[in-house]
């Protein structure tokens, strides 16, 4: 058993100061409109395997017909205690009415989460979708207007800046997890203590770092986060 205080120093402990800083790795920036009346849509932009993509800014209004719509529409990050959708949904994988993104197979579909990066598995282009009933998407109205990232494989790298980010990230996935680092190698590194349900990894990062975060039981990718202020304190979902 760890207390928050013994894991806070260990984490802090880590990341040790880095007293020259150097450029963070290249990234391309780009913006993209979802269409809530779309099944799919097509970025038209080539992802390799080894890439990673991150959803960085999510903003618009979409509504939907029936009780789902409400006063103030939908989150794109749907109803986060829905891990599976359902087959009435186009997408089964991902949350209802959540932003949904693809890399050249449709079937290999992955719920997009805010600041969670994906690895890619496989080549192809990029697509994004609303998660909504299959046969429902003609009365939707409004859009997402996403800001997503692409870092290729040859930059999966932690960069060495001195721009210091206090991060605080909750553990929602419902299993324990462990967070990894990408050393400025290119070597992915496990952090020694495992991070339970609800509990909280932080500590002092620098903009710039990479962390993959995997299930500790099953070793699954949960995912890639890329350290930036806008990052210093959120929530880790499945």
């Amino acid at each position: 058993m760890f207390t928050k205080k013994i894991f806070t120093l260990f984490v802090i402990t880590f990341f040790f100061i880095i007293s020259a800083a150097s450029e963070i790795n290249a990234q391309e920036i780009k913006n993209l409109k979802v269409d809530s009346k779309l099944k799919m849509v097509d970025t038209g932009v080539t992802i390799n395997e080894g890439d990673i993509v991150e959803v960085i800014d999510v903003t618009g209004n979409v509504k939907l017909s029936g009780p789902a719509n409400g006063k103030g529409g939908i989150t794109f990050e749907g109803n986060k205690n829905t891990k599976k959708s359902t087959d009435y949904f186009e997408f089964a994988n991902a949350a209802e009415h959540s932003l949904v993104m693809w890399i050249g197979n449709k079937a290999k579909h992955v719920q997009a989460r805010k600041l969670i990066a994906i690895e890619a598995n496989a080549s192809g282009n990029l697509f994004f979708a609303l998660n909504d009933g299959s046969k429902h998407y003609g009365d939707n109205s409004g859009e997402f207007n996403i800001t997503y990232k692409i870092i290729r494989k040859k930059d999966l790298c932690s960069s060495r800046t001195n721009e210091k980010v206090n991060i605080k990230w909750v553990n929602k996935t419902g299993e324990p997890i462990r967070v990894h680092w990408f050393n400025f190698n290119c070597q992915e590194e496990a952090t020694t203590k495992v991070v339970q349900p609800n509990e909280v990894f932080e500590g002092i990062s620098y903009a710039g770092h990479i962390f993959r975060v995997r299930d500790d039981k099953t070793k699954s990718d949960l995912g890639l986060i890329v350290v930036e202020p806008a990052k210093s304190n959120f929530d880790i979902y499945r």
